[in-house]
């Protein structure tokens, strides 16, 4: 009898082992991995599912966690605050090989505190500070996920592989209250986790149409518009016109129209002009023959990936090239009224009577230029020699951010992200800081590197004490430099 209560025993752990291994109640959901105490998925994937050869697509990193449940177990790991102490390791999210990148990588983080859904979550990615945004679906079934992703085009068709996500954190499920620490862990450990890498496969293009004339190697939705630049003169004497091109692709793949796409009309040129979305181009033409003022479509052939995909022709509306209004009426005669006489404006001058109306108000508009050059020049050298009057005025960011350059030990990223916060006013992680340092007086080579040697610290500065690498003596100079020469802030 003394046997039977172990025997019960055995068969009950082997019961419950079992019961555990087949899915218990509550266990993870079915494709993802089991997410042990922590309550914490990693989902990476391409949209959409199988690209075809040059098309858009976007690889997606999504962080899924329950919001009671991890965040109470983190272990803060860094010196700068996070919303999520988590370390992401996403390569394929800074660049892909091969591939063209249609956008920038996850952007840098800002003010930390915004907490989950719906504003998103500060978190470390590839050892830089970002911010994820919350999906549309912030929260469902009680947890939060947070999106992270990039749109690229890739023509080489095939299989690519792409390394699995990872994520590193500490954790602790008791902590103590300390005096200096205030609160710490008491079994704290260090996790590392690897998702399912994301599978791209990248799908040939079919062959075009027999006769489809001229093919591009755009792939996506795409929209033409031609337009006569304002302006114009008459056709015989040669027109300008506006072609510009949006659509939902790689739009660096679309190819100028050639002489061919301009029958009965000579190509005089043709430049690439600024556009507020998609690309513009500016063609100048002439027709060969004085009847020929009317330009039929710019069509081109490309690829569209929606539904099952098919070759589109896709094309701008025909053009009429001669300039709207009547043209050549005397200035000062009314449509229909007589013409001025020849030599009246020379007899009134013989006259004694003065210069003409038309005289006095170009030397007035002539006075009036000069006056304002001439306030506007005074102007910038007032500014100029109160720049240089106060060009060595300290301020606290620029002086420590000098001091610390002269101490082989120093943490220089939060010295140098203060002072370019000071002397730009804007977060070095804005999109506009490198436009604001070249405002003040940063050239097109120093503006980038400033930031690229942020970066590095900021790099440097997650690693642990021991592996930190002090930056090289190039580098140090390059922000003396720039220090010491560097205006005050406006």
């Amino acid at each position: 009898m003394s046997r039977a209560p172990a025997a019960i025993a055995r068969a009950g752990a082997a019961l419950l082992a079992g019961w555990l291994a087949l899915g218990a109640p509550g266990a993870a959901r079915g494709g993802e991995e089991d997410p042990g105490a922590d309550g914490l998925w990693l989902h990476a994937r391409v949209e959409p599912a199988e690209p075809w050869a040059g098309e858009a697509f976007s690889l997606v990193l999504e962080v899924e966690y329950d919001p009671t449940l991890l965040p109470a177990r983190l272990v803060p790991t860094f010196r700068q605050p996070l919303d999520l102490a988590l370390a992401l390791e996403a390569p394929w999210l800074d660049g892909l090989a091969g591939a063209v990148a249609l956008g920038p990588a996850p952007g840098a983080a800002v003010a930390p505190g915004a907490g989950g859904a719906p504003g998103g979550a500060t978190l470390v990615l590839n050892a830089r500070v970002v911010r994820a945004a919350a999906s549309t679906a912030a929260v469902e079934g009680g947890r939060v996920t947070l999106r992270l992703a990039r749109r690229y085009a890739l023509r080489a068709p095939g299989r690519h592989p792409l390394a699995p996500p990872r994520v590193r954190y500490a954790r602790a499920t008791r902590f103590g209250e300390d005096v200096l620490f205030g609160r710490v862990p008491l079994d704290r450990e260090d996790v590392e986790r690897a998702g399912a890498a994301p599978v791209l496969r990248i799908r040939p293009l079919p062959p075009p149409p027999a006769g489809a004339a001229p093919v591009s190697a755009y792939v996506g939705a795409l929209r033409l518009d031609a337009r006569l630049e304002a302006g114009a003169s008459e056709p015989a004497q040669g027109v300008r016109i506006r072609v510009a091109a949006e659509g939902d692709g790689d739009l660096a793949a679309l190819e100028p129209f050639g002489a061919a796409a301009f029958p009965g009309f000579d190509l005089l040129g043709v430049a690439e002009r600024p556009a507020e979305r998609g690309r513009a181009w500016l063609y100048e033409v002439a027709p060969r023959a004085a009847a020929d003022a009317r330009l039929e479509a710019l069509a081109v052939w490309v690829f569209d990936p929606r539904g099952a995909g098919a070759w589109r022709e896709v094309a701008s509306a025909p053009l009429d090239l001669r300039p709207p209004g009547p043209r050549g009426e005397g200035v000062g005669a009314p449509p229909g009224g007589p013409a001025p006489e020849a030599g009246a404006g020379r007899e009134r001058g013989d006259r004694g009577e003065g210069p003409a109306p038309a005289v006095w108000l170009a030397l007035g508009v002539l006075v009036l230029l000069l006056l304002g050059w001439g306030v506007r020049r005074g102007r910038r050298r007032a500014a100029r020699r109160a720049a240089r009057a106060h060009a060595a005025r300290p301020t606290p960011a620029r002086e420590r951010l000098r001091a610390a350059l002269a101490r082989p030990d120093a943490d220089l990223a939060p010295l140098l992200q203060a002072w370019i916060r000071e002397w730009t006013h804007r977060d070095p992680g804005a999109p506009d800081t490198e436009s604001a340092l070249r405002a003040r007086g940063l050239d097109a080579r120093e503006a980038p590197r400033l930031l690229e040697v942020l970066r590095d610290l900021e790099a440097r500065s997650f690693r642990p004490p021991r592996e930190r690498e002090a930056p090289d003596p190039d580098t140090r100079a390059f922000l003396r430099t720039i220090v010491d020469r560097s205006p005050p802030p406006a």
